[in-house]
């Protein structure tokens, strides 16, 4: 980068006068610089690459990576939007539908740990929440019909819970079907749905694609749905994309002693929501530019707009989508305006919210000064592409290496963790450096255990949900 050094020169002048008897008059003063107009500049020439509002009860914290595009280039531009729950002291009531798998692989400590769970999960709800108990093996049985926990709700939810007993195949299938029909009879308020299997799906539908069909027909009932992973042979890439598909969240669990700590984890996040069925809208083009992705969220376009499903958001809670907007017009705009995103929600009373910013939007400015674009740069905005980055390489690269195809995988991984470094030292960022580091850390593992074995499986499914986490 050019830089101009203004050399400032102070010259000394000396009075040379004599004294006399008289007192002569004082010099007039000296008029008083006027300094020239200032030059007038066009807001329409200025970048805009930041833009925060807010209602009260969610805020939003929208970012560009960049204000400058090149004429002749065709990168993409990235869009950070993070949307942030007001913290909040009151504990919501909430309708929570637990699915638990009882087939014949929860023999032994997993089944125990599932009745534990369970029985610690009715112990801490309230007489205003409402739960249901759906298990499941090759048949399925709604043990418990959703309803508040009343004092005889609650002992035979005990009972239910202590009556479960393994065996049979896995019909997740089943269950879902069952979930959604329970929903569909029900008056909900809040609802959660907690989906537990340690195997794969044996009966019923088995493709992620029939599998998630259920998973977005209980969302729109209004129900996020959870997938918690137990042990090594369940299938992580269908239980995360129930998850995703649900707008719920995704757990990994090597051992089933942990199963207390993540129910009571998705309970407090469920009963500390505060804005359900949160949406993210965008239109599908802008001035030149598509959104083509929005960090894996699946996405529906309705009348010319994208809308990402967030799920329910808890108090103090922030979920970050990183958007990629790419070029397809030949000739765009010197300026091109890039409308803020719109968070749609359902409020703790039932009422439906949308947030605008209706004052702004977001300006990206044409030029040919590659030192201009590269100023307009928000490192921030960067780190979280470069984080993104690292989480869908290792995810891609577990899969390689899955499939035992460990170089492949290593070299991924290598070159994402050397981009991760070259990137934190120019920019001192220590998060970024960490992450590097990391990844070199799952290389040598990837190194050292076999696909096959138990240290692999369990390295796989602990990096993808790894990535996953890093993603939200």
């Amino acid at each position: 980068m050019q830089r101009t050094t203004v050399l400032y020169a102070v010259a000394a002048a000396t009075l040379v006068g004599a004294f006399f008897l008289t007192v002569r008059p004082a010099p007039p003063p000296a008029p008083t610089p006027v300094p020239p107009p200032a030059p007038v500049t066009n807001p329409g020439d200025v970048p805009l690459t930041h833009l925060t509002y807010s209602d009260g009860t969610v805020s939003v914290d929208a970012r560009l990576d960049r204000g400058r595009f090149l004429t002749h280039a065709d990168q993409p531009v990235y869009m950070d939007v993070a949307v942030t729950g007001k913290d909040a002291a009151d504990r919501q009531a909430l309708s929570m539908v637990l699915v638990i798998d009882r087939s014949g692989s929860m023999a032994g400590d997993k089944i125990d740990d599932a009745r534990m769970a369970a029985d610690s999960l009715i112990r801490r709800l309230t007489p205003q929440d409402q739960l249901a108990i759906v298990s499941y093996g090759t048949d399925v049985s709604v043990d418990l019909p959703l309803g508040r926990l009343d004092p005889a709700q609650r002992r035979t939810a005990f009972a239910v819970v202590q009556a479960l007993e393994e065996g049979g195949g896995t019909n997740i299938d089943g269950a879902l079907a069952a979930t959604e029909r329970l929903l569909e009879r029900s008056r909900v308020f809040n609802p959660r749905v907690v989906l537990i299997s340690d195997g794969r799906p044996t009966e019923g539908a088995r493709s992620r694609n029939a599998l998630t069909k259920h998973s977005r027909r209980i969302l729109t009932q209004g129900a996020a749905l959870s997938t918690i992973g137990v042990g090594l042979d369940y299938n992580e890439n269908l239980m995360e994309a129930l998850a995703d598909t649900g707008a719920g969240r995704y757990h990994y669990l090597k051992k089933s002693h942990q199963l207390a700590k993540i129910l009571g984890d998705e309970l407090q996040h469920a009963t500390r929501t505060i804005a359900q069925r949160v949406q993210l809208k965008l239109p599908a083009a802008f001035d030149g530019f598509f959104v083509t992705e929005a960090a894996g969220l699946p996405a529906h376009i309705a009348d010319h707009h994208l809308t990402f499903d967030l799920g329910n958001l808890a108090a103090g809670e922030t979920r970050h989508v990183l958007v990629k907007l790419e070029r397809r017009a030949l000739r765009p705009a010197d300026t091109i305006a890039l409308s803020a995103p719109e968070v749609a929600y359902t409020d703790a009373q039932g009422q439906a919210q949308s947030l605008r910013h209706l004052a702004d939007t977001f300006r990206l400015v044409r030029t040919h000064d590659v030192t201009a674009l590269d100023e307009s740069r928000r490192p921030e905005v960067n780190a979280r592409v470069m984080t993104l980055a690292a989480s869908l390489t290792v995810r891609d690269s577990m899969d390689d290496y899955k499939k035992g195809d460990v170089i492949k995988a290593v070299k991924r991984i290598e070159a994402q963790a050397n981009a991760l470094a070259e990137f934190a030292s120019t920019h001192q960022d220590k998060d970024v450096a960490e992450q590097a580091n990391a990844l070199r850390h799952v290389v040598r593992e990837v190194q050292t255990a076999q696909p096959a074995s138990s240290s692999g499986q369990d390295l796989i499914k602990e990096q993808k949900a790894r990535a996953y986490w890093l993603r939200r």
